[in-house]
């Protein structure tokens, strides 16, 4: 259900990207509400499938920077 779910958002990601040219190109500019209420939903709902395993990645990142003491985790710094 993931893969599909993640085409479903690339999709609608991609139709919102058309609207928007779509709109600059013809100057219909009442047009960019349509594409402001996608990305909405994009950012609210979508968000999480399409960059959920870039995300794990920037947080496996992360705690190796913190292992290897090359930045300080939250703790350290609260406590200096």
């Amino acid at each position: 259900m993931t893969k599909k779910l993640k085409n479903f958002w690339t999709a609608v990601s991609f139709l919102t990207f058309m609207l928007f040219v779509l709109a600059i190109t013809t100057q219909q500019y009442w047009i960019n509400i349509f594409v402001i209420i996608l990305g909405l939903l994009i950012k609210r709902y979508g968000s999480h499938p399409l960059f959920a395993e870039g995300k794990r990645k920037r947080k496996a990142i992360m705690q190796e920077l913190i292992d290897s003491h090359v930045i300080l985790n939250k703790h350290e710094k609260e406590g200096n």
